[in-house]
């Protein structure tokens, strides 16, 4: 389905899928909030959930990452 869009189309969906994340991330916190929990709490759950789903993103892309990977040195010039 995704490859039959042009780029343009699925970056609106892109970005469209990626503002309802968003807005529900937002909704479930508040509501969170509103129950008790703590806004630190609330910001490391947010967090935690973050790394999950980068991950999976990741692992799904079969992406590795290593220090290899950076052709440049990180020391200053």
């Amino acid at each position: 389905m995704l490859r039959d869009l042009s780029p343009n189309a699925a970056g609106a969906l892109f970005m469209t899928l990626g503002s309802l994340a968003a807005v529900g991330n937002d909704a479930l916190v508040r509501v969170g909030i509103e129950d008790g929990v703590g806004v630190y709490q609330a910001l490391f759950l947010r967090g935690g959930g973050m790394i999950v789903i980068l991950f999976a993103a990741s692992w799904m892309r079969r992406a590795r990452f290593s220090r290899s990977y950076h052709p440049g040195s990180l020391s200053a010039v």
